[in-house]
């Protein structure tokens, strides 16, 4: 992936009505400004695959599974972050080496964290991990068809 004057490439828009998926895989430095950068490749990519109307639920998926994995995967040096798109779906998921699984919680009212996967299951279709060669990955899915209001 290579940003240059704002202009993000090897991203491509699919032609209306071809049902050809489209993917992007960074790997990323486990940092804090790895967050940040994805947040910006996601709306970079969404907006090339035509997807821009589920921007702001996989901006915040994305922010919320890198964040998630920069914290807390230990031995980690980098991530992966995958946007793979169909017809009718998104699925973002987040690689990283460290082999044990999230543990999601119930934060108490007074917490200022621990908020993440709650976010993640109301925003996403569908959600989970999987284990992978090297660690695990975190994924969650969102819905691209647009959904017709009243009148449309």
């Amino acid at each position: 992936m290579t940003v240059e004057n704002g202009e993000l490439y090897g991203a491509h828009a699919c032609p209306v009505g071809m049902d050809i998926p489209r993917q992007l895989r960074m790997t990323l430095p486990a940092m804090n400004n790895s967050v940040r950068l994805s947040r910006y490749a996601t709306r970079a990519v969404l907006t090339a695959w035509q997807l821009s109307h589920v921007d702001e639920a996989a901006t915040l998926l994305v922010s919320e599974l890198v964040t998630n994995a920069v914290r807390h995967a230990r031995g980690t040096d980098v991530i992966m972050v995958d946007l793979h798109a169909g017809r009718t779906w998104l699925r973002i998921e987040v690689q990283d080496t460290d082999r044990h699984w999230p543990q999601p919680r119930t934060p108490d009212g007074y917490d200022e964290s621990g908020f993440g996967f709650i976010l993640v299951d109301a925003l996403a279709s569908n959600w989970g991990v999987r284990e992978t060669d090297a660690g695990k990955a975190v994924w969650a899915e969102l819905d691209t068809r647009r959904e017709s209001g009243p009148g449309i």
